[in-house]
């Protein structure tokens, strides 16, 4: 009767502990089919050397997210070492105690002890197989982990990368802005004095020459910013910077406007791959501090031989072995094992909510980048038509003010419209690149690769 109680009690557990399984609230489309073996480096799969060179050594980010991973494999490796049997040898000598207060009596016998010792737990309600199997899904998480660390940084570098190329075009833009403006303000100092060209066209020159070598400035200092930031994402002084540096991404994959977002990616991205195999982690912890509510029976064989000195137990054969089984059941505890299995499945509901919400902000993510993708193109080719606009218009009013038919402010007007429409293409395209990189992002594709 009481073997039938305990087998009914077990029932019960187990009952409890999958009754309330967040997996079966996930949507199939977001299954994965579990394999054998753990996530390891594939140069098809992920290419780490190649990353490698683009991050170099000394990405501090990157080199932590591998180490966390390495981490991970450790205590996989450490988990699957504790469910095996262990093997211990030894030596004790013993000192028999009786003699000791009569300084004449002769030395106490000591006893030499040579053991080899193995244990094994039977582990027979599953506390250390779902131990293993939560170090399992911890490190396939840290995995994607490491992948999605090195997709942000992906995308980082990128975006830097357009900001450096951006400062440069703008300064470029500013310099011949800046040539066309010195032309223009000595050409209007000779008309003022042949007495075509009036004081307040001089003036207006000069103030359009000034803001342009503020905006030089400026521009310059925005390209020192972002020497700096370029410079911490690898890892390494600023003076240390080549030309090189900023040629690593030189063969971008080309910019197209129709981008295809696959109806299943969810499976691709890793934060929410991530998440998926700490949720099954955390219920692999639940069903463990379940099973530390049940008795845990080892087996134990133990090998000795004696000798009352160290010679004679090597060569003396008094060997005898004991074998014996060990069931222990914790009866009274205060609370702890109960509050530990409470504190596991509060734990699995934050991976279920963690895990919902990941798949959440997947979908919103990439919906969201989509459009704007398709809007960054579309201000693109905008900006393209308006700064062919501003050529046709500015050759127009060159014609006109050559033959007198146009004053120095409507050229001065029509320069700066090709400045600014030029500034607008700039930027649309630099919005079009960083629209790209966050798209490829959110479908879990390395834009680097």
């Amino acid at each position: 009767m009481k073997y039938l109680m305990s087998l009914v009690l077990c029932a019960v557990l187990w009952g409890c502990a999958s009754a309330d399984d967040p997996l079966k609230k996930i949507p199939h489309s977001v299954e994965r089919l579990e394999t054998s073996t753990l996530p390891v480096f594939k140069k098809q799969d992920f290419p780490q050397d190649h990353l490698q060179k683009l991050f170099g050594t000394t990405a501090f980010t990157w080199q932590k997210a591998l180490l966390r991973l390495e981490q991970a494999r450790l205590l996989y490796v450490q988990s699957v070492a504790t469910q095996g049997a262990s093997l211990n040898a030894g030596i004790t000598a013993q000192q028999e105690e009786g003699q000791h207060l009569n300084p004449f009596a002769a030395a106490p016998p000591r006893l030499f002890s040579g053991f080899l010792q193995g244990n094994y737990d039977f582990d027979p309600f599953g506390r250390l197989s779902s131990l293993k199997k939560a170090q399992e899904k911890n490190y396939q998480a840290q995995y994607y982990d490491m992948r999605a660390v090195a997709l942000e940084l992906s995308k980082t570098y990128i975006q830097n990368y357009h900001q450096v190329v951006y400062a440069q075009n703008h300064t470029k833009i500013l310099q011949q802005s800046l040539q066309i403006a010195e032309k223009n303000r000595q050409l209007i100092l000779l008309k003022q004095k042949s007495g075509t060209a009036k004081a307040q066209d001089v003036i207006t020159a000069t103030q359009n020459l000034q803001a342009l070598r503020v905006q030089m400035l400026q521009s310059q200092q925005a390209i020192i910013k972002n020497r700096e930031i370029y410079a911490n994402l690898l890892g390494m002084p600023v003076h240390e910077l080549s030309q090189d540096s900023f040629k690593r991404f030189a063969n971008l994959p080309p910019i197209t406007q129709k981008i295809s977002v696959p109806l299943l990616f969810l499976d691709k991205r890793p934060d929410v791959m991530a998440a998926y195999y700490r949720l099954k982690a955390n219920k692999a912890n639940v069903k463990a501090a379940i099973a530390d509510l049940f008795p845990d029976l080892s087996f134990n064989l133990s090998v000795q031989n004696l000798g009352f000195t160290f010679a004679k137990m090597l060569q003396e054969n008094n060997l005898f072995g004991q074998l014996s089984a060990r069931l222990t059941q914790t009866l009274w505890d205060n609370g702890t094992l109960q509050s530990r299995v409470d504190f596991e499945k509060t734990a699995l509901k934050m991976a279920q909510i963690d895990y919902l919400e990941k798949i959440t902000k997947a979908l919103n993510h990439i919906k969201t980048h989509e459009t704007l993708y398709k809007n960054a193109y579309a201000v693109y080719q905008s900006a393209l038509e308006s700064d062919r606009l501003s050529k046709q218009n500015l050759a127009i009013v060159k014609q006109a003010y050559h033959y007198g038919k146009a004053n120095v402010i409507e050229l001065l007007r029509a320069e700066q419209a090709l400045y600014e429409s030029r500034l607008n293409t700039l930027n649309a395209h630099k919005a079009l690149l960083d629209s790209y990189a966050e798209i490829i992002t959110a479908l879990g594709q390395n834009s680097l690769s």
